[in-house]
């Protein structure tokens, strides 16, 4: 069972690996997130993830700019993505990297409400990804 902690290894902190997923990665969009999605760089070794074995498999960046809030609302937004990610492993792919880039109108909502909108669309992009698998 993976831990529901939010190590540095889950983390996707360096500019080089924003890029990469923005680049390379399949972009989710909702009314208050935008997410892109990609398969994490197999040239980082897991030595540099927090060690051989480490149970984290897949990683989260967020973008929340200032047009979301002043800092006290970006932080209860940032805090509430994270909270979604630590239990909602299983929704995001293994071994991936996702930003979440929180738009305006994620300020209005609870953080439930940011955790039920962000499965919602990792879900349905997970169901047409099966279709496409199946029809081909």
């Amino acid at each position: 069972m993976p831990t529901a902690r939010f190590r540095p290894a889950d983390r996707v902190v360096t500019a080089r690996d924003y890029a990469r997923v923005r680049r390379r990665g399949r972009r989710l969009a909702s009314r208050n997130f935008a997410i892109s999605l990609a398969p994490r760089d197999e040239a980082t070794p897991d030595l540099e993830r927090g060690g051989e074995g480490h149970p984290s498999k897949t990683r989260l960046g967020m973008a929340v700019s200032r047009k979301v809030g002043n800092a006290v609302v970006r932080n209860r937004v940032k805090r509430a993505i994270r909270e979604w990610f630590r239990h909602s492993r299983d929704v995001v792919a293994e071994r991936s990297d996702l930003v979440v880039v929180a738009r305006r109108g994620a300020r209005d909502l609870d953080p439930a409400g940011i955790g039920l909108e962000l499965t919602t669309l990792l879900e349905k992009d997970r169901a047409r990804s099966r279709g496409k698998e199946q029809s081909a």
